[in-house]
Parts: structure tokens; sequence; C-alpha cells
């Protein structure tokens, strides 16, 4: 991971970025390692049953479309894996587990690098987790990250993307102390615009 973010802000010096343009579309994915912390991923003990949760990888896709050329809205599908481990009366087991999540995000584009452009992202969206252990039903994902996109020429239409995000995952309809999670997320992807002409 440090030999990516070096390599991404070495490329920053290097290459000239174009700003992202009013009412233009683009398309992207990204995928990285998650890192989790307490409560939810961590272990769990219920009398003779112990459970500990890691998260792993991630990878996502998105829609963003450019309401100025400073702003956009991003409709974006995460998809979050990682493997858990059961010990029951001392006898191990072990398995995956996912959280999939579907988020509404503002994005804010930050052309004013020289040589790269820099964004903010922020937003709100609805998750459903699968053989995790406090999450069984539908739940907020709160998200704030930021990241860089360093385009091969100025101007141009693909980009490629370094960033990374916080998400915040709750379930309202129960108590907050035990159905929370934090997940810190690292990612490298691509995007570019369909719609987009320059020369």
């Amino acid at each position: 991971m440090k030999r990516l973010v070096l390599a991404g802000l070495l490329a920053l010096l290097c290459l000239q970025a174009g700003a992202a343009e009013k009412g233009t579309f683009y398309l992207g994915a990204h995928s990285g390692w998650s890192v989790g912390f307490k409560p939810e991923f961590d272990w769990h003990y219920a009398g003779a049953t112990s459970h500990n949760y890691t998260p792993d990888y991630h990878v996502a896709g998105y829609l963003r479309y450019n309401v100025s050329d400073r702003f956009g809205l991003q409709l974006s599908m995460d998809h979050q894996h990682g493997a858990y481990d059961i010990l029951y009366r001392h006898s191990p087991d072990s398995g995956g587990f996912s959280i999939v999540s579907y988020n509404l995000n503002g994005v804010f584009d930050y052309a004013g690098l020289k040589n790269g452009s820099l964004y903010l992202l922020a937003g709100i969206g609805l998750g459903n987790a699968d053989n995790t252990y406090h999450f069984d039903d539908s739940f907020f994902v709160l998200t704030g990250g930021t990241g860089i996109r360093i385009h091969a020429r100025r101007s141009a239409a693909t980009a490629f993307i370094l960033g990374a995000a916080w998400q915040h995952l709750w379930d309202a309809s129960k108590e907050y102390s035990d159905h929370h999670a934090d997940l810190l997320r690292f990612h490298v992807g691509f995007e570019f615009a369909p719609n987009l002409r320059r020369d």
C-alpha cells in the first residue's frame, strides 16, 4: 500500500490533469483493502462460542454526473468481503461474510492543483449484510473520503484513481452501542467519461 501511495504522489507531480466538466457523466470502478474497527470487527464472546470478524477486500462501481465544474452527484454500489472464525468449545470453524451497500454521494472536485485533481466525497446509503455478527437487516451507511485523480494527459477523458474512505454502518432500529461498525478503505481504480470528447 505504501508503494501505491508513493507511485500516485510521484505521478501527481509529473502528469498534467484536466478538470471535471459540467454536464459530464463518469463511469468508474475501484478495488482495494479494508480495515475494520470495534465493536463489530473483533472477537465476540457468547457463552462457549467465540466469533471473530475481519474485513479484507472490497470492490465498487459508480456513476457520477457533474452538475457543475466542481460538484457532482455519484451513485455507487459497494461490495465488502471478509472472513470470520468461530470457536465452539475449542472446535474451530471459519467462513466468509459480505456487506453490500448502495450509496448517493456528493463529490467536490478541486482542480486547482497544477498537475492533478483532488476530490472530497461524502454521502449516505443503505446496506445489507450476510453472515455478520450484529447486522442481519438493512442499515444506514455514512461515507466520507478523499483521493486524487491522475490523467494520462491534460483534458483526458480517462483517469487513474487513488483514494481512501471511511464508512460508518449504523442500524437505527437497534441499540447503537452494539449495532454500529466502522471501515477504513484504501483503493485504486479507473474512471472514464463516455460523453466527453476532447483533443
